[in-house]
């Protein structure tokens, strides 16, 4: 994605964006009628809202255990080079 602020670069802040606006939304509708919408919209909403913090939380996780592994496979491919490999061997 690109470093546009309207569009997060990593997916972490994507999944955040799209849980602010559920929130956004679950409260904008809290302003109007509820009474008027189907019975679980709300509730819906607001677990959409929570179970995406969540998921953006164990992304975030990942990509940094993601990062530290690629740092290590670089750091590995950097040792390997080095040897020699009759001595080595």
């Amino acid at each position: 994605m690109t470093s546009d602020k309207s569009h997060p670069a990593t997916l972490h802040g994507q999944i955040n964006t799209l849980a602010l606006q559920s929130g956004k939304l679950r409260d904008a509708f809290l302003k109007k009628k509820p009474r008027d919408l189907p019975g679980n919209t709300i509730q819906d909403l607001t677990n959409l809202t929570d179970t995406l913090g969540r998921i953006a939380d164990k992304v975030e996780e990942f990509e940094a255990e993601r990062g530290n592994s690629l740092a290590l496979a670089k750091i590995g491919g950097v040792v390997n080079s080095s040897l020699e490999l009759n001595e080595v061997l």
